[in-house]
């Protein structure tokens, strides 16, 4: 009984430590963001403001749209000082040859992670032409925005 009292205690305590050790996998640390490639269905940009309500992301967390020659290279937010946040997010068509179309749509969350105001959420239209680059630029519908998540996808013609 005793060697089965330890045996359980030694596995708990296991797998209170690889928990411990493991970051939450949806967790994004204050002020910085993440980009997560959806394959075909495009990419998932995340941020979450800082205190200062600035955004930043890691040089190494900037991607490419899956199947286009299009960037997003540089992410800043900011909080104005009505307490709204503004999201800017640069974006280049690094193709010299051809025009290309993306969707995104924002969506905007408080500090207990619900959506603020999910009906405005809807997908709007960016146009890049040859080696343009442009912004997707947001300011938050609420001042109690703390994170903020836009999905972007691939505009695809059909005849």
């Amino acid at each position: 009984m005793k060697i089965h009292s330890t045996i359980i205690t030694a596995m708990a305590a296991t797998v209170l430590l690889l928990n411990a050790c493991s970051s939450e996998p949806g967790y994004i640390p204050t002020g910085q963001s993440r980009v997560s490639n959806l394959g075909e269905a495009g990419l998932k940009i995340t941020g979450r403001f800082g205190h200062d309500g600035s955004i930043t992301a890691p040089e190494s967390n900037l991607r490419k749209m899956p199947n286009q020659d299009i960037f997003f290279e540089n992410i800043v937010g900011r909080r104005l000082a009505n307490g709204f946040c503004e999201v800017s997010i640069a974006t280049t068509n690094k193709s010299t040859r051809f025009n290309q179309n993306i969707q995104y749509s924002i969506h905007w969350y408080d500090e207990d992670g619900v959506e603020i105001h999910p009906e405005n959420a809807g997908w709007n239209t960016l146009s890049l032409k040859a080696a343009e680059t442009s912004a997707i630029h947001a300011v938050s519908p609420t001042a109690s925005a703390a994170s903020i998540t836009i999905f972007v996808r691939e505009i695809t013609y059909t005849k």
